[in-house]
C-alpha cells in the first residue's frame, strides 16, 4: 500500500488500516515509519530553527531516538499485549506501534492541534491492538492504557524524588 494511502486509511478508516498492515512485509512497515519519522523530524527542527547546524543537530537526533523508541516501545507494548492474551507476533506489535504512532509524528509537533494527534495515536493503537492482535476491545484498551499510566506514574515519582533531592 502506497504511504499516502496508509496514512488517508490512518486518519479516515483505521479498521482497513490496520487490516491491510497485517500484510504488509517488514520492509513496507519500515519504510512507513522512516518516511514519517523524517517527516517529523523535519519538520520539528524547522519549528526550533535556530541556523542550520542546530536543525540538523536536532533532525539528527529525532531520527536517532525515534528508532530507539520504535525498538522500547515495541516491546513494551508486545509484552503487555502477551500478558492480556495476545499471541501474534513481534512483528505485528511493531506494526500496531508504527500505524499507530503516526498521528502524534504527523500533527504532534504542533501547538494547540498536537494533543488532537498523540489522543488519536491512542485510539489507533487500541484499535491495533483489537485488529493484529485479536483481543477484544476492553482488553486492547487495558493492554494500551495501562502500560502508559505505569510509565506515567514513575516518570512523576522520580520527578518528585528529584525535587527533593534538589530542594
Amino acid at each position: 500500500m502506497q504511504i499516502t494511502e496508509m496514512i488517508r486509511d490512518i486518519f479516515l478508516n483505521p479498521n482497513r488500516a490496520f487490516r491491510n498492515a497485517g500484510y504488509e512485509s517488514p520492509g513496507e512497515t519500515m519504510l512507513f515509519y522512516l518516511a514519517i519519522l523524517a517527516i517529523s523530524s523535519l519538520l520539528s527542527s524547522l519549528v526550533a530553527y535556530d541556523g542550520f547546524l542546530s536543525a540538523l543537530l536536532i533532525f539528527t537526533t529525532l531520527m536517532i531516538s525515534g528508532l530507539i523508541m520504535l525498538l522500547v516501545a515495541t516491546v513494551w507494548l508486545h509484552i503487555w499485549v502477551f500478558l492480556f492474551g495476545g499471541r501474534e507476533s513481534l512483528l505485528q506489535t511493531c506494526r500496531i506501534f508504527v500505524y499507530g504512532s503516526a498521528p502524534m509524528m504527523l500533527i504532534g509537533w504542533l501547538p494547540f492541534f498536537g494533543i488532537i494527534g498523540i489522543l488519536w495515536s491512542f485510539v489507533l493503537w487500541i484499535i491495533g491492538v483489537r485488529e493484529l492482535q485479536h483481543l477484544r476491545t476492553p482488553l486492547a484498551v487495558i493492554t494500551v492504557v495501562l502500560p502508559v499510566a505505569l510509565l506515567m506514574i514513575l516518570l512523576a515519582a522520580l520527578i518528585f524524588i528529584a525535587v527533593l533531592v534538589l530542594w
